[in-house]
């Protein structure tokens, strides 16, 4: 069966290599860098501790499909696919924007780790059940019933070009609005790569671009097709 993804979004994750105090004072630079094209920030109120570095404390919001969000540990940003556009629409925007990023940050904050996620729809009517296609048995096989929902998780460790990662797959159900077509139903899936915490590189933009490349060639989306829809 002939399938096509369109893309959801792409977010692309940079980890500092030391926690910031103050993530709340970049959004300035990085707006600048940017053309200034954020609203007003939202600054949240979150405190300075260890297991609180992961969570957001600067949100800023664009009218470009490009949104980040900054926490003590991290940088995050995200970019909004359009209608039916593939990921091959939105490659060399996620590129540029984060060459932007990057250069708003400034040399003084290394990036010692990263991640990449694209999330993609197929569209489908009959969700679970072909979901329920990638187990080798029928759910209601095991305890009976009528099948209502599945969600699959599974995670690898490969190596990406010189870079030992977490390589993640999520599918899932999923409805959501396609420009000018209204709510579609379909199955999500999520393809995530990132870096193990266990070591520390040190990116630039040139690593990060191949990165994405390399990502890119290890998506699968046909073999998940041809097993979601054989």
């Amino acid at each position: 069966m002939d399938k096509k993804s369109t893309i959801i979004n792409t977010q692309f994750a940079l980890f500092f290599d030391t926690p910031l105090d103050r993530p709340d004072l970049l959004w300035t630079s990085i707006n600048g860098g940017f053309e200034n094209i954020f609203n007003t920030p939202i600054i949240m109120p979150v405190p300075n501790e260890p297991v609180l570095y992961g969570v957001p404390v600067v949100q800023m919001v664009s009218g470009k499909n490009i949104n980040i969000n900054i926490a003590r540990s991290r940088i995050d940003l995200y970019i909004a696919g359009s209608g039916r556009q593939e990921f091959k629409d939105v490659k060399e925007s996620l590129k540029n924007n984060l060459s932007k990023l990057i250069n708003a940050l400034g040399k003084g904050i290394k990036i010692s780790r990263i991640g990449f996620v694209c999330r993609f729809f197929i569209d489908e009517e009959d969700q679970d059940t072909a979901i329920s296609k990638i187990l080798k048995e029928n759910p209601t096989n095991i305890q009976g019933g009528k099948l209502f929902e599945v969600f699959l998780r599974f995670v690898t460790r490969n190596t990406l070009l010189e870079y030992e990662v977490n390589n993640f797959t999520v599918i899932e159900k999923f409805s959501g609005l396609i420009a000018n077509e209204g709510e579609k139903k379909g199955i999500l899936i999520s393809r995530d790569f990132n870096t193990v915490p266990e070591n520390k590189y040190n990116f630039d933009s040139i690593a990060i671009n191949s990165f994405i490349d390399g990502a890119e060639k290890n998506f699968q989306l046909e073999k998940i097709f041809n097993i979601l829809w054989p």
